[in-house]
């Protein structure tokens, strides 16, 4: 079942969709067509969002079942997300905000880029903060990093830590941009995707996050086989010489010139030489 109804933020009204995954399963353990259509509904209703507020209950066993599927829903989805823990009350005296989300983390592992939230439905505590942190996830999505900004963010991360070598040759960096912002999809070019490590992967994630925040936001890293005529970050060095407005390239260019202007007087001499009028030979 899913309500559409208004969040008031600030003197704006947002569009909102509640959402009831009660009973929701796995495809294949699914027997009727009710269920499916009710499977169907909640992930429609995933697609169409901007933001999902994924609702949870504090509990120092961590989270159920259900939670998981719906936590692998929202991953799948890619879509902005913000953990909202609810029943905060009833554990309050026993355990600490830092215990419970220790626990979440850990039934959670793939929701870690989504902040968690906790709040007292009943008491109503918290709530001012929950659409605080939804407002901040919001302003992340219109958020779009220039070319040259994430270049020097990759770049510094290869020179920090060298990717290990997994295939015939190390991985080699060229260029990056950001294809997307809903959510941030960078894609890299590299010599050979194959070559880099999922570790080293999840290293370049974490400096992107670490440099542009995306706090609620999945990021994506696509890997490209970069074009031919495209130099490496790595023989950079190698290539400083040839580099437009390096002390290399200027010697070189004035060394061009004095060489073609010593050509264009040599063709010089050659034609006035040869425009001379001489001795006629006698027959």
């Amino acid at each position: 079942m899913d309500v559409d109804f208004e969040l008031e933020y600030k003197g704006e009204k947002l569009p909102a969709s509640l959402i009831d995954t009660a009973g929701l399963r796995k495809r294949a353990k699914v027997r009727n067509a009710v269920e499916m259509f009710s499977i169907m509904r909640a992930q429609e209703a995933v697609e169409r969002a901007r933001l999902v507020l994924f609702l949870v209950e504090a509990s120092p066993a961590g989270v159920t079942a259900q939670d998981r599927r719906i936590a692998a829903l929202v991953e799948e989805s890619g879509k902005a997300c913000v953990i909202v823990v609810n029943k905060y009350d009833v554990q309050r005296s026993e355990h600490s905000q830092d215990e419970l989300l220790k626990e979440l983390r850990f039934s959670l592992p793939g929701m870690n880029y989504a902040p968690a939230v906790f709040v007292s439905a009943k008491e109503k505590y918290n709530l001012d903060g929950l659409l605080d942190q939804a407002a901040q996830v919001m302003e992340q999505l219109e958020l779009r990093i220039p070319t040259s900004t994430v270049n020097r963010v990759l770049y510094d991360a290869f020179e920090r830590v060298s990717p290990p070598v997994t295939g015939r040759s190390p991985l080699r960096f060229y260029y990056a941009l950001m294809a997307a912002n809903e959510p941030p999809h960078f894609i890299m070019f590299v010599n050979e995707p194959k070559y880099c490590a999922a570790n080293y992967l999840n290293y370049l994630k974490k400096a992107l996050r670490s440099a542009f925040d995306f706090t609620g936001l999945p990021i994506i890293v696509t890997l490209r086989a970069r074009p031919k005529k495209i130099a490496s970050f790595h023989t950079e060095g190698r290539s400083a010489r040839n580099k437009p407005g390096s002390k290399a390239a200027i010697a070189k260019f004035v060394r061009n010139k004095k060489k073609a202007e010593k050509e264009q007087e040599r063709r010089k001499n050659k034609r006035n030489t040869s425009g001379k009028p001489g001795k006629r030979r006698k027959k």
